[in-house]
């Protein structure tokens, strides 16, 4: 009988795709997942009578280097097209966009009332007065028309991206047909921490998100049902 060939994996042989985009600039990424569990006393036993089983949830982190590459809510925006786009507030776009004339039309005093408001870091709790016939005068629409409270664009920050999957590939220099990958489903990101010093050499960006699950590792062999013995016989999906 042959002895079987084990091959591990190791950080230089990682990559991470974001959605359907590679990164070659992240650094670290790390995954848990935990469940809600109690025992259960009751009166006559100082031991448990049984485990109740509750919530599970999963979390984790990333780190980027910083490097003269796309960052990755552009890039993520890019690579997902339209299905990237975000609904946001004509107040979060103000306070994000460049040019605060992309915030709210004005037509009138009181939309460039708004319009300053918002460019001095203030709020502007109303999209329009209601006038004659239940119209708004910015757009001479229904005050509930979507236009009149925000836009479908692109996010201007990470946690404002859309859920996405981060697939883990690992890939040795033994060839594909000991490529394995591992898939943290539904990824929201939820903090974006970076800084430095006269000291640092290296620029890291941190992300830390939630995820709805994590599928374990598997063989890219196994799923694609390749059973050549060549270097190139597995098929990557």
């Amino acid at each position: 009988m042959a002895d079987q060939l084990y091959t591990s994996l190791g950080g230089s042989d990682i990559h991470a795709v974001f959605g359907n985009y590679k990164f070659g600039s992240i650094q670290m990424i790390r995954y848990a997942s935990s469940r809600e569990k109690a025992q259960i006393y009751t009166l006559g036993s100082p031991s448990a009578r049984a485990t109740a089983r509750g919530k599970r949830s999963v979390s984790g982190a990333f780190v980027f280097t910083l490097i003269d590459r796309k960052g990755l809510v552009r890039a993520m925006a890019e690579a997902g097209s339209t299905s990237a786009e975000v609904f946001l507030s004509n107040d979060e776009i103000a306070n994000f966009a460049n040019s605060a004339n992309a915030a709210i039309p004005k037509n009138d005093q009181a939309a460039a009332n708004a319009q300053a408001a918002l460019r001095a870091g203030g709020t502007t709790g109303s999209a329009g007065v209601l006038g004659t016939g239940g119209y708004s005068p910015f757009t001479n629409e229904s005050i509930f028309a979507p236009s009149n409270f925000g836009k479908a664009q692109s996010p201007y920050i990470s946690d404002q991206l859309l859920p996405f999957d981060i697939t883990i590939v690992g890939l040795p220099e033994y060839g594909s047909d000991f490529a394995k990958r591992l898939i943290i489903h539904g990824v929201e990101i939820l903090t974006e921490a970076s800084g430095t010093s006269i000291d640092d050499l290296v620029i890291e960006k941190q992300h830390s998100f939630i995820a709805r699950s994590i599928s374990d590792w598997v063989s890219l062999a196994e799923i694609s049902g390749a059973t050549g013995t060549g270097n190139n016989s597995a098929q990557w999906k």
